[in-house]
């Protein structure tokens, strides 16, 4: 992607962010960021896409160390790209990107989840070497009664 660049998220950043998160997901109003926790706690980090000072990805890395797999993941949450930006490389670019990271970091997996209906999303990170998991996605809404 022609003068892309990548750069961790700063907080001056977020409300850009949040746009494009928002959208990027159907407008969802219950997609919550606390700055204070986010940039704070040195275990998560925003990585954003960057082109002629206009935000056009993000992914939020979360790293989470298991203490009985003894092993450390990073845990990927709202993988996006601005519409009018994807097909161009950016995502593809934004997730070799977090692998590299990873093998910098001594990570032993990267992991998310997708929705189904991200057909598209989902041939990039096969072409990028994820495999889908047999696993399935249990919530429990602790808002709710």
């Amino acid at each position: 992607m022609e003068n892309v660049a990548l750069r961790w998220m700063k907080e001056e950043d977020i409300e850009e962010v949040k746009v494009l998160v928002r959208k990027s997901f159907h407008n969802k109003k219950d997609i919550v960021f606390s700055t204070d926790s986010f940039f704070k706690d040195r275990r998560s980090k925003g990585l954003i896409a960057v082109l002629e000072k206009e935000i056009v990805g993000f992914i939020w890395i979360d790293k989470i160390d298991d203490v009985f797999l003894e092993k450390q993941t990073f845990y990927l949450r709202n993988i996006c790209v601005k519409e009018e930006y994807q097909n161009r490389g950016i995502g593809r670019r934004m997730l070799l990107e977090c692998a590299t990271i990873a093998k910098q970091n001594d990570i032993d997996e990267i992991t998310f989840t997708s929705s189904n209906y991200r057909i598209a999303s989902h041939a990039l990170y096969r072409e990028v070497g994820y495999k889908i998991k047999d696993t399935s996605v249990f919530i429990k809404n602790m808002k709710e009664n």
